[in-house]
């Protein structure tokens, strides 16, 4: 690890910048180490997926000078109420993420896998497991396996055997191993944490200097889904607010660390 300072850049390896931790009472606390990743992997059920749950903590990262990228499972089409033009759906959602995506500032690997249906079969986590391969993300989001929604739970599912596959030698992985330094599933709207999905232990990034991006982002890129988007943008300001609660700041994002096959050696904030 390199200690950093403010002015420094972020390398092509993991370093640490000293961030001031948020004012508790009348003092200003320490400054404290942040462990800022090279990559980060975002599996995204559904493009929008990725700006609703951790859009926050991808500009906070981005800004920091880690590389975000965002692989879509799905095209989207089952949700759109015009199922009878499926082609202009999926090439609507495409275009939609391309806004998402430069608004991000997310990295050019960033991709539609388009998955018609992500079920948890071997052709699914090969693919799962050689992107982290290849990829090779120093932290990976993606949903819980407890969220409501079925297309959510089975990437949820994909990327927890993938992960449990890709420091092996399966799927012709010798000499290919990769193992990240945490891995954190994100809420969604059909997946709260704490309502729909018990959870004891949350780590809350505070993402107060990137909300009113994250909400703008949101409007913009995906303003086709207007139906959708005012509930939305309900749940996400009352779980931004409910989360900076927990959090001690003004607006915040909460994740799950998943610790069953990744060690925890990088903590999100």
């Amino acid at each position: 690890m390199v200690r950093m300072s403010k002015e420094s850049r972020p390398g092509s390896s993991l370093k640490t910048a000293v961030q001031p931790v948020p004012v508790v009472g009348q003092e200003q606390r320490r400054a404290i180490p942040v462990v800022i990743p090279k990559r980060i992997l975002i599996f995204a059920p559904h493009a929008d997926d990725e700006v609703l749950s951790c859009g926050g903590v991808i500009l906070k990262y981005t800004q920091w000078g880690t590389e975000s990228i965002v692989l879509v499972a799905t095209p989207g089409i089952g949700g759109s109420p015009n199922l009878r033009e499926p082609s202009k759906v999926e090439r609507t959602r495409r275009e939609e993420f391309e806004t998402c995506k430069r608004e991000l500032h997310l990295s050019d690997l960033s991709e539609f896998l388009s998955i018609d249906e992500p079920l948890v079969c071997q052709a699914n986590v090969e693919l799962f497991t050689r992107n982290i391969r290849q990829l090779k993300p120093d932290l990976v989001f993606f949903p819980h396996p407890e969220d409501r929604h079925r297309v959510h739970r089975e990437v949820s599912l994909l990327t927890l055997e993938a992960l449990f596959h890709s420091p092996t030698g399966a799927y012709e992985g010798a000499g290919r191993e990769w193992l990240p330094y945490g891995a954190y599933c994100y809420e969604s709207i059909s997946g709260t944490f704490g309502t729909t999905i018990p959870a004891r232990t949350l780590a809350i990034s505070d993402i107060t200097g990137q909300y009113h991006d994250k909400m703008r982002i949101m409007r913009r890129a995906y303003r086709t889904q207007s139906r959708l988007l005012r509930t939305y943008i309900s749940w996400v300001e009352s779980m931004a607010r409910l989360r900076g609660i927990a959090g001690r700041c003004e607006y915040g994002e909460a994740f799950v660390p998943e610790t069953g096959h990744v060690p925890l050696k990088i903590l999100v904030v």
